[in-house]
C-alpha cells in the first residue's frame, strides 16, 4: 500500500510541475509578445507623428504658392499622414497600460495639429522643435514598457 501512495504522490508532483512550467512559459510568451507589439506600435507612432509634422510644415510653407494638381497632391498627402498619425495614436491607446504614455502621445499629436495655426516662420520653427521634443519625450516615457521596466500594469517587472 505504501508503494501505491508513493507512486500516486509522484504522479501528482509530476503533473503539478508540468502545469506550473506550462503556466510560466505561457506568461513569459505573452509578456514577450506584448513587449514586441509595444515596440512596433510605439515606433510606428513616432514615425507617423514626424511624417504628419513634415506635411504640416510643407503645407504652411507652400500655402498659396501652389495651384492645381500640385496643391491637390499636397492636400492628399496631408490627409494621409494625419490619418496615419491618428491611427497610430489609437493603437498606442489600445496597447499601452500606462496613462503617461497615452498622455504623452496625445500631447505630441496635438502639437503637430497646431502647426496649421502658426502665423510666421519663427513660430513655425519653434513649434516644429516642440513637436520633435514631444516625440522624444514620448519615446523616453514609453521605453520602460519596451525594456521591461514598466512600473504599471499586470506585467510590471520591478
Amino acid at each position: 500500500m505504501a508503494g501505491l501512495w508513493t507512486a500516486f504522490i509522484g504522479v501528482l508532483g509530476t503533473l503539478a510541475g508540468v502545469s506550473l512550467t506550462y503556466w510560466f512559459q505561457r506568461k513569459g510568451q505573452h509578456t514577450e509578445r506584448l513587449r514586441q507589439e509595444r515596440m512596433l506600435r510605439y515606433g510606428d507612432f513616432a514615425v507617423a507623428i514626424m511624417e504628419y509634422r513634415r506635411t504640416q510644415m510643407d503645407r504652411w510653407r507652400d500655402w498659396g504658392d501652389e495651384t492645381g494638381e500640385r496643391s491637390q497632391e499636397r492636400f492628399h498627402d496631408l490627409f494621409r499622414t494625419r490619418s496615419a498619425a491618428w491611427g497610430a495614436y489609437y493603437r498606442v491607446r489600445l496597447i499601452s497600460d500606462s496613462p503617461p504614455v497615452v498622455t504623452s502621445a496625445k500631447e505630441a499629436l496635438d502639437l503637430v495639429t497646431a502647426i496649421k495655426q502658426v502665423r510666421d516662420a519663427a513660430e513655425l520653427e519653434a513649434l516644429s522643435e516642440r513637436c520633435r521634443e514631444a516625440v522624444a519625450h514620448f519615446t523616453d516615457i514609453a521605453a520602460p514598457e519596451i525594456q521591461g521596466r514598466s512600473q504599471t500594469g499586470p506585467d510590471a517587472v520591478g
